[in-house]
This record gives structure tokens, sequence and C-alpha cells, in this order.
């Protein structure tokens, strides 16, 4: 036995000493933040205080050095994140993970976004002057890094290696976040699948601004109890095919839809800010609210950190691998980015000359395709070559699909790979604006994505210009469907002069805000509503109200309040429409008390809700219940992802004779109450399935939970290390804290929601507040990698140190840069 004890021992030993060598070599990739390093190209030498969040404040003698060093910084603690962002954006996935990445490579080679990088790149470098040699001081300073190689444990796993970074790269990061911006890949091709299998009758209800629509939900009175009344089912209309033969548009839907599911990056989704004038406020100067929405990722999306330079001075919020701030604020003023949500993206099918390969009818005239070769590095398997096919419109998607070769051509016409867009020149230039005039100039250079930027200064002024390039298109085009791309007839006219863009700036009301729904039609060209891919308006809705005209000054502390809103009316009062369709006397005792929770229930979203839980489920339970049999189940898929479905669902319950109540694949014509009433026992089943019979344990926090996951975090056996979370949160798909989710059945798990929460009083701008939802590092078992995690749960704050003085108390470190 004494034998067997010394192996015991031995075995622990070797154990503990295998973990805490481990260990060790993890902290040695932490990053440094103490001390002094050279870097090479430095004309002088930089400082940078860290604060007890991580957060770098730089001082340097000028621009270039401190772009040099913030690649440098981004690089040591943000590396994994930017390559693999590049490697997406570019088509290179499948370098890194083998044949799993083929389908997201030959995706975005397709849509070109490193060729349209490449052009960006050529012209920014042919111009010269501050923004090339910005970028190009940053490129090195990541560089710097890569060569030290003191990698993130990342590449150890995957066995990989970073190749040096480029402008290009840089330029590329830039179009995968336009690309995240725009619903119109998924959505047009899902209306026009609809619009064709269903007719107009089905289409009035369910898309807006389609012909002969009703008004939005935002002009509609609140739904009431009604008669119930049959459903009419037009004819003719057949259930559709489970497996339908798709189009190319349609297979390019889904397409996105499965590639944006299994992207180790995250995506964009909406955003919320308001503005109050400084007439408004307690301080008297105007108070600033900003959160963009966009999908919970680890490592965080933003890493945030001061600049100052003799001539330039901003607290930014940076996407790692872009050199410039995308949100930032400093002593005399704040921006900060909403989505606008204009259409970006149209699908042309052209016709296709039979009697000559690659020449199709274009723009009313028979034109050759162009095209470029595309080869895939495949790790563990063969190159792969893609031919590309160009179109006068863009690229032609079907490519994408051997099976559909011989379908007409359909190629994707996006705002983003227009040559004349250049987007560090606006992004350098509106970081950089130094009042109210300079940055207006600053947001007329913006191309795409289209945006919102929000801005107020010391001087008193606030303003919101929508930037970006409006498409216009002739009268009856619409803009929802696969457009025909032969006669010419459909073609857009131009875009909209940036002087046409809405906008408000120093309104007399002295409050302006957006939670990415449309402007009023006067403020646009034309005096008509931009066509784009707007969210309902719950949010719009609900800021509507909690920003009313009152007596008693505005404060910080009240824009706190409402930035963490977690109250839905439209929500509660949809819910209970259908409750008054249900015969609660034919209900268990258990139901009848759930029915009474719901007509209390005012559209909060608390974690410890019941009435939240039930309501959230019907909804997904009915959303089954209304379009699984009238679209496939990818198509499905695709449809949870857009903004169109919570619209639909508000326009079909206010209609009891709406032809959407009816189920196809069935021989009777079902009602509103009908199914109402049969979504209702699904939800109770599943909840009961879920959770257990004892309704109080159907908490809202249960099931509303947030996981910031790593890409490594997909592999079951990493997760516990990479992983982030879960955290049971407030807020839901719709309120202002909008924790969104995407309507299943199954549990609602939180994909998407504020990116930071800033709140800035211009009176006191060294006093501002805001929150990473996870924290500034991306490196594991650094002390910042999640210490702001349950903060932002508990919708919690933090300082924004920009003041010399605060960043002096709060220093935690510092380290020295040299030449």
């Amino acid at each position: 036995m004494v034998w067997l004890r010394r192996i015991l021992l031995v075995s622990v030993l070797l154990v503990l000493l295998t973990v805490a060598g481990s260990w060790l070599w993890l902290l040695g990739r932490a990053p440094q933040r103490e001390g002094e390093r050279v870097l090479t190209g430095l004309q002088k030498p930089v400082d940078v205080q860290f604060d007890v969040w991580g957060i770098p404040h730089l001082t340097a003698s000028n621009e270039a050095d401190a772009m040099r060093a913030l690649g440098y910084l981004h690089a040591q603690e943000r590396l994994w994140q930017m390559d693999l962002m590049r490697r997406v954006a570019q088509g290179r996935l499948a370098e890194l993970v083998g044949e799993a990445g083929l389908k997201t490579d030959k995706l975005f080679r397709t849509l070109g976004i490193r060729a349209a990088a490449t052009r960006q790149a050529e012209a920014l470098i042919r111009q010269g002057g501050p923004v090339r040699e910005a970028a190009q001081a940053y490129v090195a300073g990541i560089n710097q890094y890569i060569r030290e190689q003191r990698l993130p444990v990342e590449y150890a796993l995957t066995r990989s290696k970073p190749a040096p970074f480029t402008v290009v790269d840089s330029l590329s990061i830039a179009g995968l976040m336009a690309y995240g911006f725009s619903q119109g890949f998924q959505e047009d091709p899902m209306v026009s699948q609809l619009a064709a299998r269903l007719g107009p009758t089905y289409m009035k209800e369910l898309v807006y601004d389609w012909p002969g629509a009703q008004t939005t939900p935002a002009t509609k009175p609140p739904l009431k109890p009604t008669v119930a009344s049959p459903a009419v089912r037009p004819d003719p209309v057949t259930a559709p095919d489970p497996q339908p033969a798709a189009s190319v548009s349609v297979a390019m839907a889904r397409l996105v839809t499965e590639v944006n599911q299994s992207l180790p990056v995250p995506q964009l989704q909406g955003s919320n800010s308001w503005l109050i004038a400084g007439k408004l406020s307690a301080s008297g100067k105007p108070l600033f609210a900003n959160d963009p929405h966009i999908g919970f990722h680890a490592p965080a999306v933003w890493y945030e950190a001061q600049i100052r330079t003799p001539d330039w001075q901003m607290y930014g919020h940076f996407l790692p691998g872009i050199p410039f701030p995308l949100l930032g604020h400093n002593g005399h003023h704040a921006v900060g980015l909403t989505m606008w949500e204009n259409d970006e993206v149209d699908y042309y099918q052209l016709a296709q000359d039979p009697a000559v390969p690659g020449r199709v009818k274009e723009r009313g005239r028979w034109v050759q395709l162009g095209g470029r070769v595309e080869t895939i590095v495949v790790r563990d398997a063969a190159p792969v070559t893609l031919h590309v096919q160009l179109a006068l419109h863009g690229p032609v998607v079907n490519s994408l699909f051997p099976a559909m070769k011989d379908s007409p051509p359909v190629a994707v016409n996006w705002t983003y790979l227009d040559p004349r867009n250049r987007p560090f020149d606006s992004l350098y230039a509106i970081s950089h604006a130094t009042d109210l005039k300079s940055m207006e100039l600053a947001a007329s250079q913006h191309w795409s994505p289209g945006l919102n930027l929000s801005y107020a200064d010391e001087d008193g002024n606030i303003a919101m210009w929508a930037i970006g390039r409006q498409t216009l298109r002739p009268l009856g085009v619409n803009s929802h469907q696969v457009l025909d791309g032969s006669s010419g007839k459909q073609e857009p006219l131009g875009f909209a002069p940036f002087v046409q863009n809405p906008r408000y700036v120093n309104p007399p009301s002295g409050i302006i805000y957006s939670a990415n729904h449309p402007y009023p039609a006067a403020l646009s060209a034309g005096g008509i509503t931009v066509a784009g891919y707007y969210p309902a308006m719950d949010r719009a809705l609900r800021l509507s109200q909690l920003l009313a005209p009152r007596e008693a000054a505005w404060t910080l502390q009240d824009l706190q309040r409402i930035q963490t809103d977690v109250r839905n009316p439209v929500a509660a009062n949809l819910c209970q429409s259908w409750t008054h369709q249900l015969d609660g006397t034919r209900l268990p005792p258990t139901e009848q008390q759930l029915l009474g929770l719901i007509g209390r229930w005012q559209g909060d979203y608390p974690v410890n809700s019941l009435a939240a839980t039930v309501c959230d489920r019907w909804k997904g339970e009915l959303v089954n219940s209304l379009f699984a049999d009238k679209l496939s189940a990818e198509d499905l898929l695709v449809w949870r992802r857009l903004f169109l479905l919570d619209k639909s669902l508000y326009g079909i319950s206010r209609n009891p004779q709406s032809p959407w109540w009816d189920h196809l694949r069935t021989p009777a014509v079902e009602t509103r109450d009908q199914q109402l009433q049969h979504s209702w026992k699904r939800t109770v089943a599943g909840l009961t399935a879920q959770l257990g019979p004892d309704i109080q344990q159907w908490r809202w926090g249960k099931v509303h939970t947030l996981t910031h996951e790593h890409g490594l975090g997909k592999v079951p056996a990493l997760a516990p290390f990479f992983n982030v979370g879960p955290f049971p949160v407030a807020g839901a798909r719709d309120t202002i804290d909008n924790q969104y989710t995407r309507m299943e059945t199954g549990g609602a798990p939180v994909v998407s929601g504020p990116s930071t929460r800033r709140l800035i009083d211009m009176a006191e701008p060294e006093a501002a507040v805001g929150i990473n939802p996870i924290g500034q590092s991306g490196i594991l078992l650094d002390e910042h990698h999640h210490d702001q995690a349950a903060l932002f749960a508990a919708q919690q704050y933090r300082p924004m140190w920009i003041s010399s003085r605060d960043v002096e108390a709060h220093q935690a470190s510092q380290l020295r840069l040299l030449p």
C-alpha cells in the first residue's frame, strides 16, 4: 500500500505542476501595463496611464505616435479578436478552421469586402495626409506586438499564427461592421417569396409600406377585445412544400442567416440615443445618452482609450482593428451612433442569354459579366477555387449555390461597395471635428452603413444627422422585393445629396431621440419616408413617453433610469388583447391565475416577473402557429431574425379576419380565437415541461439569460473557460434596456443588446459614466477580462475619467513606450 500512496502522491504533484505551469504560461500572455517598452518608429516617448478598469490614457507628442501606441495596445489585449474579424471579412476563415469555414468564406469572397478594402486602401495611400499617416502608424504598432510573439492562448489551441496587419485588413474590419448593419440581405428575398406564394392580401398586413397597406402600429389605437370572426382564406392559396425549390435570392437569405448564426464575431442589431437641451436640464448644459446594440460576445466589442496630444483629445470607444473611435467624448462635445436602418441592399434578377455563357441583359442592354477568381486556402484540405461573376449592379451570387447555376442570375447591389466610399476619411473627420459646423461637414463625408450621428456640446448645441447615402428610387418601386435588373425600369436614380438627409439641429422642443425608428417624412428627400428595415416602434414609443415635457429639470440620474427602463406597454397591451379571446372560465385554476397576472401586467421585464415569461413564450408559440405552415423550417429560421416579425404580429393581431390566422395545411379555416387558444395551450405545456408545474418558478430570469460567448466557447469542453455567464438579466426584445432574443420557444437566451451604455452631462463631461458588458481585456485570466460583467447585468455604471486630475487619482499602473 506504501507504493500505491507514493504513486498517488506523485500523480497529484504532476497534476499540480501541470496546472501551475499552465497558469504561469497564461500569465505570461497578460498585457504589459507597467514599466517600459521600446516601440520602434516612435518619434518621442508615449506615456500610458491605466486606470483601475484597465482603460489606457495615452499622452503623446503627436498623433502618429499616439496611433502607433494604440495599435500596440489593441494587439496586446485584442489580437485574436482582430485577427478573427479580418479573417471573416476577407473570407479566410477556412485557413483556420478547415472546411467548416467554407460557406462563410465563399459568402464574403463573393460580396467582395476585401476587394473593396483594397480599393479604399489604394485611394488612401494615393491621397496621403493625416488619415494615411494615422492608419499606417496604427498597423505598425499592431505588427510590432505580433513580432514579439507573446500570443494569446487561442493561437496555441488552434495551432495558428497571425499574419502581419495591413491597412487593407483594418478597412476589411470596417466592411464587416457595415455588413452587420443590414437586414436587406435576408428580408428582401423573404418578402418576395411570400408575395409570390400568398399574394397581396397577405402582404398588406405583413409589410407596412406595401402598396395599399394600413398605417403603422405607432399610429393605431390600442388593441381592444373584439367579437370572434372567422378568418378568410383567399383563393387560390395552398400550403408551400416544406422543402420548396428556392430561388437564388431565397437561398442567399438562408445562407446569410446560417453564416450569421455561426460567426465567431458579433453582429449589429439596433441602438438608442437621446439628447436633452441645456434649457431643460438642471445643469444648464445638454445631456447625452447612447447605447448601440450589438451582438454579445467575448471579448467585448469596444476597446476604450483616451488619447491626448497637443492637437487632439478624445476618450473613444474603438472597434479593435480600426484606428479611429466610432463613439467618443472630450471636454467640449460627445458623439454617439445608432443605426439609421435605411435600405442599402437590393437584389436584382437579370435575364440570361441562353446562347452565350455569361451574357446577361442588364439595364436594358446585353452585356458580358465580368469576374474575378478567388482561391480559398482550406486547412487540412486542398484549396478551393471560387469564380465570382460581377454585374453592373454588383456581385452575382449564383456561384454560391451549384444546384442553381442555371437559374437566372441574381446580383446584389450594396451601397458599401460603391467605389466612392471612403470609410476612414469620414471616421477620421468625425473623431477630429471641433464644433457643430465641422461635425456636420464631417458627417457629410460618410457613405455607408447608414447611421444616425448624435451630437451634444458645451456650447449648448444638440443635433442628430442621418449619415450615409440615401438611395433614390423611381416611384412605385418596392425595394422590399427582388427587383428587375434587366429592363432598366427599376434602377436607382442615384443618391440624395447629404443636405436632403433627415436631421434635427437644436429643435425647439429641446429633445431629440432615436430608437432606430424612421424620421418623419417631412424631414426626408421628396417628403417621403426613407425606405428601410426599421424595427417595431415599441422602444420609440416608450422613449416618447419617458421624454415627454415636464416641469422638473432633467438630470443624468433621470437618463440612467430611462436607459435601464425595462417596461414595454405595447407588449402588455398585445398580450392582454389575446387573453380577451380566451374563455377563462373553462381553464384550470392555475391558468386562470396566469390570466390574472397578465391582466395586471404593465409590460415590465424584471428578472422575477411571471407575466413576462408567459407572454414571451406565448408570442413565440403564436409565431409558430401563424407562420410554420406558410414557411419552410429554413425560412422560419430566417423570419425569426427579422424586425418585420414583430411589426407583423401587431398588424395581424388587430384584424380578426386576417388570412394569416388560417392554417393552410388543414381543410378547415381556423379563426383567431382557435389559434390563440392553441398557442396558449402550447405555452402552458412548454413552460411546465421546461420549468416544472409550480408557476412560481416561471420567473423571467430563469429563461432570460445572458452569456458572452467566445468563438472557441462553441466547443463544449472549452465553454467554461472562454464564455462569460450566464447571468439572469432584466429587459427584453423591445424594451429600452434592449436585451434582444429571437422569439423562440425553448427559452429566451439574450443574443444582443447594449454594447456600452454612456451618459454625459456637458456641464461636467469629466463626470461621464459608462459600462462595458464584460471587461476591457480579451486575455484569459487577465484581471480586466470580465470585471464589468456583473455590473452590466445589474444595470450599473462606472466612471469614464478624462481629466488629468481624475486619471492620476485612479491610476493603477503606468507604461512608458520609448522610441
